[in-house]
């Protein structure tokens, strides 16, 4: 019997899938994978896993229940790529989170 693993973000990380864009023109040209025009400094990113050492404001992201509210604006820079076996796992510093979104009615 096999056990499903999964990663556990430590040290202030916080597991994430960043929302990327095909490499695809408006046109409709489809664009070489090396081909890097002027990117986004930025990037929005779905929080999949907080670590326990995390500030409080990202703790309750944990436990969101929409997408919406897990979601966040990241440093693309700072984004760290985990590859184990054939899965591929994002990490980024809690420090490197720039915005979160939030309600009208929420802090």
């Amino acid at each position: 019997m096999s056990e499903i693993l999964r990663l556990k973000p430590a040290n202030r990380h916080l597991l994430v899938i960043p929302h990327t864009k095909d490499n695809e023109t408006p046109a409709g040209v489809i664009l070489p994978e090396d081909y890097s025009p002027e990117q986004e400094v930025y990037v929005e990113a779905t929080v999949v896993d907080v670590a326990e050492d995390c500030g409080k404001q990202f703790r309750y992201l944990r436990y969101g229940s929409f997408e919406e509210k897990r979601k966040v604006i990241v440093d693309r820079s700072m984004l760290q790529e985990v590859t184990v076996g054939e899965n591929t796992h994002y990490f980024v510093l809690e420090n490197y989170v720039i915005a979160l979104y939030r309600g009208a009615n929420e802090n």
